[in-house]
């Protein structure tokens, strides 16, 4: 009996603290959940405590020593577990302490005294004193149903917003909610992306740029964008996982995978003489990134000038005048494999002209903003005629986006502008379809 007794203590409960570890504190929610509270009853609570230094003193002191700071600090949270409440550690510098029939207020006032109780705390290591603060999530259960899970990534969102606003304080589930479910959001996003990309689940559609002189030639001339298919076939549009994606550093993953998609596309052909320019978007992530940027030198080498030449990288304004100095290596660095490189969004920013005259670029996009109004709008109109007198007077070809009516379009071409694309022109396909179609009508 003594030794079942034990094994299931070591089973439940974690070996350095001795605390309950993460698989016993998950039972202790889901049956404190299970209870739902009565309605003159005060609720429950949940307290997720992270360190905030903990990094340092392992780095500092060892790990042996980053192993009795976590005990300390264990017995310190114990002198806060009234009768019923469940405390644990959860893995690595975080703990959790779980209190049964406790509302709101009584949860951030036990929260506001670990903190005090935490920062006059101090760790000592030999002649080194670490002093250790901790940032805590607060959770009110009685607002998150019976889902542990939802219970579980509220507290870390909300410890997450504690250390973002500035660590050793507390956040409380319920204050910018807006903002925390928009991470949660993001962050699921973010997971759905890596999977999508081990399962080869990203595609590839082309939208035709279209030439509005009549005579000039009808090679292709595409912008890619990019598409997530999801496990049912369904595709999900890049406005949806774009955003998460530069939030979470993932963008320049991204990129680099269409543009080894699109090289290994453009390999497969068996001849290149009907495509003129494939466009890709770079991300502003991308463009800072001194990696992606030797990357994409080693792949175009690799690639060919044949294939490279071929070639429009689209780079934002925005992204663009914010990092000037790495946007003048990026595009030095693809012009000088011969690729060519479109100013991308050109008027939504406030330095746009400034851009011109020190940007190399051999494109320019004009917003989409102001293309759409150039019939009833004067003003866009004006834009749009000046944007291409610059372009002109610099040597830049133009080309307009979401030209979504024969109106537009042909106003576009009194105005000069040389290329157009929209959904009055072409609606996105798959960018082999596109290919397979273009090396078809120019053998004809």
């Amino acid at each position: 009996m003594a030794l079942q007794a034990e094994l299931q203590y070591q089973a439940s409960h974690d070996a350095l603290t001795q605390l309950l570890n993460r698989r016993a504190f998950d039972t202790c929610l889901s049956d404190c959940l299970a209870l739902a509270p009565q309605p003159d009853a005060p609720g429950h609570a949940l307290l997720y405590i992270d360190l905030d230094q903990f990094k340092i003193v392992n780095d500092a002191a060892g790990h042996v020593a980053g192993d009795r700071l976590l005990v300390q600090v264990a017995r310190l949270l114990e002198s806060f577990q009234s009768p019923g409440a469940s405390l644990a550690r959860l893995g690595g510098d975080e703990f959790a302490l779980l209190l049964p029939d406790c509302d709101l207020a009584a949860a951030e006032a036990m929260a506001a005294r670990i903190i005090e109780k935490l920062e006059d705390f101090r760790f000592q290591v030999g002649e080194q004193r670490f002093r250790v603060g901790v940032s805590i999530g607060v959770v009110p259960l009685a607002a998150h149903g019976v889902d542990p899970d939802a219970v579980m990534q509220a507290a870390d969102t909300s410890c997450f917003n504690a250390k973002e606003a500035g660590r050793n304080r507390w956040h409380t589930w319920g204050e910018g909610n807006a903002e925390m479910i928009s991470r949660n959001l993001a962050m699921r996003w973010v997971t759905r992306l890596q999977e999508a990309l081990d399962q080869d689940r990203l595609v590839l559609h082309a939208q035709r740029i279209v030439p509005l002189d009549p005579a000039a030639d009808q090679a292709l001339r595409v912008e890619l964008l990019l598409r997530l298919r999801e496990p049912d076939g369904s595709l999900v549009m890049p406005g949806a996982f774009l955003p998460p994606a530069e939030r979470f550093q993932m963008a320049t993953r991204l990129d680099q995978w269409v543009l080894q998609k699109t090289l290994s596309l453009l390999a497969d052909q068996a001849c290149l003489d009907g495509i003129d320019r494939v466009a890709l978007n770079v991300s502003g992530q991308s463009v800072v990134d001194p990696s992606f940027v030797q990357t994409v030198d080693q792949l175009l080498a690799q690639a060919g000038a044949e294939v490279s030449r071929r070639l429009c990288f689209e780079i934002t304004e925005t992204a663009a005048i914010t990092n000037m100095t790495a946007a003048l290596e990026f595009i030095a660095t693809v012009r000088g494999r011969g690729s060519t490189v479109a100013l991308d969004d050109f008027g939504s920013g406030t330095s746009s002209f400034g851009a011109l005259k020190n940007l190399p670029v051999t494109h320019l996009k004009i917003d989409g903003q102001f293309v759409t109004g150039v019939i009833d709008d004067p003003l866009d109109d004006v834009a749009v005629r000046c944007f291409v007198e610059v372009a002109e007077v610099i040597g830049l070809r133009t080309v307009a986006e979401f030209v979504e009516s024969a109106l537009v379009l042909e106003r576009l071409r009194e105005i000069g502008v040389h290329y157009a694309q929209g959904y009055h022109l072409h609606r996105p396909e798959p960018f082999e379809t596109v290919l397979a179609q273009a090396a078809a009508d120019w053998r004809n």
